[in-house]
C-alpha cells in the first residue's frame, strides 16, 4: 500500500488514491479470471460430455454390429441343424457327414453361396451371355463362359464361408462326443442348437457366440464407423470451444464493464453507468450499479446542499450577532436591557438550530434517544393545544383540538410532544389570518393518527414531498419573513420514524395543509 496520491502494486494491478481510499485500476483488455474460468469449465465440460458420448456410441455400434452378426450366426445353425436332420433321416447316422458331405450342408446353408452377379429386371441368365460363334474357338472355354470356380468354401472365385463358421462349428452326437470338431474350452459360453428326428435328440451343434467382428470387411465397416464418430466428435469439440470462448468473451465485456464503472464510483465519478439490459444476473448487477449510482449521486447532492444550507442558516444569525455587537461597541446603539434581550433572543436561535441538527443527525444514525412508556396521545394533543393558544390568538387564528377519547401508545411523551409542538409551530406560523388551525387524533385499527390541519394558504403538490427534508423552503423569501429554522417539518418526520411511523402532507379540507403522523399503537421502533 502507498500513501496519499502514490502508487504501488496489488496483484500485478496499478492502483491510484482519492480522498476515499484505494481503488483498483480498470483491469487491461483480455479475459478476465472469471471469464478464463468459465471458459475452461465450458471447454471441460464439452471435451469431456462430447468425448464420453462419442465413445459410448461407439461402443454401443460395435456391440450392435457385433449381435447382429451373431444374429447371422444363430440363423445359419438353425438351417445347418435342419440339414443334419435331415441327413441323419436319410442315413440314419452322423458318421458319414464327415468329409464332403458336412461342407456340402455348410456350403448350403452359407449365405454367400448364394451371392452372384446382378442382373436387370427380368432378364434371363442366357440373355446375359453373347451369342455363340460359328464354330468353336481354337483353345479354351465357348466365348463368354468362365471354368467354374473350385468346389471349396472360402476359395478363390468359390463362395465363401460367412462368419467363419466352419472351424467354429462343432457336432456332437447323442452322447455328447465330438462327431466334426472341437469342443471349445470349458470356461467359453457356447451357443448349442439341438438337431431332432421324430422328436428324439439325435446331435447337438455347439459354436461360441462372436465377441467382435472377425472378417476383414466387417472390421473395415466398423473401423469405418469409428473414424466418422471421431470425426464428429472433433468438429463437436471444435465447435464447443469456439461457442465456449465466444460466451467468455461475451461475459469478460459484460463483467468489465461492470468493473469500471464501479471502479469509477468508488474513484467519485458517481455519474458512471453501465448500459446493459440484458434480463440475466450479469444484467441485474448492472442495474443494481446503476441504482447505487442514482443514490449515491442523489446523497452527493444533497450532502452539498445541506452544507450550503446550514453555512446559510448559521450566517443569518451570525451576521445579526456581529452587527449588533459591532454596534454597541462603536457607541451606535446603547447597551440596554433591549440589546441584551436582542443578543440572547440570536443566541437562543442559534442554540435550537444546532440542538434540531444534532437531533436530525442522531435520527440518520437512528439513534435518536427514546425513552418508551405507556402514554395517551390524546392528553398529550390536549396539553399541546392549550400551550399553544396564546401564539394561535396573537396571530389571529383559532386552535381547536378534537381528542377527547383516549388512545394509548407506547411511545416518547417528549418526543411526541415535539412533535406535535413543531407541527403547531409550522402550522401558526405560515397560516394567515384569520385562520383555523385544528388538532385530531383518531385510531385507525392498529395505528393512531395525529392530524394538524389549517387554513389557507396550502402548498403546491409540487412542492409538498420536499416540506419535510431539512432546511426545505417551499417559498424562501417569505418562509424567512416568517421566521423558523426550515429543521421543524424534518425532525417531526424523524421522530415518527423513530418510532416506526410515517408523516406525510396532503391538502386540507379547511383549505390550507394537512400533516398526518400515523403512529403504531403498539410500540415503538420497528
Amino acid at each position: 500500500m502507498c500513501g496519499p496520491g502514490g502508487r504501488g502494486k496489488d496483484d500485478g494491478l496499478q492502483v491510484r488514491t482519492n480522498y476515499r481510499g484505494i481503488v483498483k485500476a480498470p483491469a487491461p483488455p483480455g479475459f478476465s479470471r472469471l471469464s478464463l474460468q468459465l471458459f475452461l469449465l465450458l471447454a471441460t465440460v464439452s471435451v469431456v460430455a462430447v468425448g464420453t458420448t462419442a465413445w459410448h456410441i461407439a461402443r454401443v455400434l460395435e456391440s450392435g454390429f457385433t449381435g447382429y452378426l451373431n444374429t447371422i450366426q444363430g440363423d445359419r445353425l438353425d438351417a445347418i441343424a435342419l440339414a443334419v436332420a435331415a441327413h441323419y433321416r436319410e442315413n440314419g447316422a452322423l458318421e458319414t457327414l464327415r468329409g464332403e458331405s458336412w461342407r456340402r450342408i455348410l456350403r448350403a446353408t452359407d449365405p454367400g453361396a448364394r451371392e452372384g452377379p446382378q442382373r436387370p429386371f427380368g432378364m434371363e441368365p442366357d440373355a446375359m451371355e453373347p451369342p455363340p460363334r460359328d464354330g468353336p474357338p481354337r483353345d479354351g472355354p465357348p466365348f463368354g463362359r468362365r471354368p467354374p470356380p473350385p468346389d471349396v468354401p472360402g476359395g478363390p472365385g468359390g463362395p465363401r464361408d460367412v462368419l467363419a463358421m466352419g472351424p467354429r462349428l462343432t457336432l456332437l452326437d447323442a452322447e455328447s462326443r465330438p462327431v466334426i470338431g472341437r469342443l471349445p474350452p470349458p470356461e467359453v459360453d457356447t451357443v448349442q442348437r439341438a438337431v431332432e428326428v421324430d422328436g428324439k435328440r439325435v446331435a447337438t451343434l455347439v459354436i461360441a457366440p462372436l465377441p467382435r467382428p472377425i472378417e476383414a470387411r466387417d472390421l473395415q465397416f466398423v473401423t469405418a464407423q469409428r473414424h466418422a464418430i471421431a470425426g464428429t466428435a472433433l468438429a463437436a469439440v471444435v465447435l464447443s470451444l469456439l461457442a465456449a470462448l465466444g460466451v467468455a468473451g461475451l461475459w469478460s465485456r459484460r463483467i468489465r464493464a461492470v468493473e469500471q464503472a464501479t471502479g469509477r464510483i468508488a474513484a467519485g465519478q458517481l455519474d458512471a453507468r453501465v448500459h446493459d439490459d440484458s434480463r440475466d444476473e450479469i444484467g441485474t448487477l448492472a442495474r443494481n450499479v446503476n441504482a447505487m449510482g442514482d443514490a449515491l449521486e442523489k446523497l452527493e447532492r444533497a450532502r452539498r446542499k445541506w452544507l450550503a444550507d446550514i453555512a446559510h442558516e448559521l450566517r443569518t444569525p451570525l451576521t445579526v450577532l456581529q452587527a449588533e455587537l459591532e454596534s454597541l461597541i462603536d457607541g451606535v446603539r446603547p447597551l440596554d436591557a433591549a440589546a441584551l434581550q436582542s443578543l440572547a433572543d440570536e443566541v437562543r436561535q442559534l442554540a435550537r438550530l444546532t440542538d434540531d441538527l444534532h437531533l436530525l443527525a442522531l435520527s440518520d444514525l437512528n439513534e435518536l434517544p427514546l425513552e418508551v412508556k405507556a402514554i395517551d396521545a390524546a392528553g398529550v394533543a390536549r396539553r399541546a393545544s392549550e400551550r399553544w393558544q396564546i401564539q394561535a390568538r396573537k396571530a389571529g387564528l383559532t386552535l381547536t383540538c378534537e381528542a377527547g377519547t383516549r388512545v394509548e401508545l407506547l411511545a416518547d411523551e417528549g418526543r411526541l410532544t415535539q412533535l406535535l409542538d413543531n407541527l403547531l409551530a409550522n402550522s401558526i406560523r405560515y397560516t394567515d389570518s384569520p385562520g383555523q388551525v385544528r388538532v385530531s387524533l383518531r385510531g385507525a385499527g392498529r395505528t393512531a393518527e395525529l392530524i394538524v390541519d389549517d387554513s389557507p394558504p396550502g402548498v403546491p403538490a409540487d412542492k409538498r414531498a420536499g416540506l419535510f427534508e431539512p432546511l426545505y423552503r417551499p417559498d424562501r423569501e417569505r418562509s424567512r419573513a416568517k421566521g423558523g429554522s426550515g429543521l421543524g417539518l424534518a425532525l417531526a418526520r424523524a421522530i415518527a420514524q423513530a418510532h416506526g411511523g410515517t408523516i406525510e402532507a396532503r391538502d386540507s379540507p379547511m383549505g390550507g395543509l394537512r400533516v398526518i403522523a400515523r403512529l403504531p399503537i403498539t410500540g415503538a421502533r420497528p
